[in-house]
């Protein structure tokens, strides 16, 4: 194996460290916000079920605005 082979050979092996690292890093981003947004202890309750509760509670302002159209 020449110098050149070798030099080639560290490169790739660092470049395949380097993806490596930065897919790591994409995977534990991409796993907190699954957290935050399923988790129903985590520290906000879960931001999809915040939005359910929000939409719950425009249906029920529909309710009462139709209700007060009506009288």
């Amino acid at each position: 194996m020449n110098y050149m082979e070798m030099i080639i050979a560290i490169l790739l092996g660092i470049i395949v460290i380097l993806l490596n690292r930065s897919i790591n890093e994409q995977l534990e981003t991409r796993n907190l916000l699954e957290k935050k947004l399923f988790d129903k202890e985590s520290h906000n309750g879960g931001l999809l079920n915040e939005l359910g509760y929000l939409k719950h509670i425009h249906k029920e302002l529909e309710k009462l605005a139709d209700k007060n159209i009506k009288n």
